[in-house]
C-alpha cells in the first residue's frame, strides 16, 4: 500500500508542517482513500489529511494541510509536562473520540502522557507500537521533551 499525508504538528504554538510519502503498513492503510488520523497532548497535536492506495505511483499527488479542527464533545485528562500531574482537562476536536494514554521515555526516563485521539490513530498505534506521525515531530525538540512513543491503551 502507498500512502501520502499532509501532516500539521503543533507544539507549544509552534506549527510545522510536513509531507509524507512512502509505503505503509496495513496499521496505516488498512484500506485505500482518504482518512484524517488526529491526536492531541495539550501542548502537542498533530492531525495528518492521509491518502491509501495501491497502484503503481499513486502517492504522486501532494494533499492540502488539514484545516483547524472545530471543539467537539468529548473531554480527556491531560498531563502538566512541568510538574507531571495528569489531571487537567483537555478539549478534544474534530475527529477525536478516544482518550488515550501513553508512556514516553526520554533518555533513561519515562513519563506518562494522557490526550485525545482519532479512532484510527489508535489503532494504528496499538499495532505500531507508536503514535504515528508525531515520532519525527518530536526528534527535534529539546532534550527535556520525549522521544520515544509507546502506546499503552485508547479507552472509549
Amino acid at each position: 500500500m502507498c500512502i501520502t499525508a499532509s501532516i500539521q504538528v503543533s507544539s507549544s504554538g509552534t506549527q510545522t508542517q510536513q509531507v509524507l510519502k512512502a509505503c505503509a503498513s496495513s496499521s496505516l492503510c488498512p484500506t485505500t482513500g482518504s482518512q484524517t488520523y488526529s491526536t492531541s497532548l495539550g501542548s502537542l497535536s498533530a492531525v495528518a489529511s492521509v491518502q491509501c492506495c495501491n497502484t503503481d505511483n499513486c502517492n504522486s499527488e501532494t494533499l492540502p494541510f488539514p484545516n483547524d479542527m472545530a471543539n467537539n464533545s468529548l473531554q480527556c485528562f491531560s498531563c502538566d509536562p512541568i510538574t507531571g500531574q495528569c489531571n487537567s482537562q483537555l478539549q478534544c476536536r474534530g475527529e477525536e473520540d478516544r482518550c488515550f494514554q501513553a508512556s514516553l521515555t526520554s533518555g533513561n526516563s519515562t513519563f506518562s502522557a494522557f490526550g485525545c485521539a482519532s479512532t484510527n490513530m489508535c489503532v494504528a498505534a496499538a499495532s505500531l507500537g507508536n503514535l504515528p506521525f508525531l515520532q519525527s515531530a518530536v526528534v527535534d525538540c529539546p532534550s527535556a521533551l520525549v522521544h520515544v512513543w509507546k502506546i499503552r491503551m485508547c479507552l472509549f
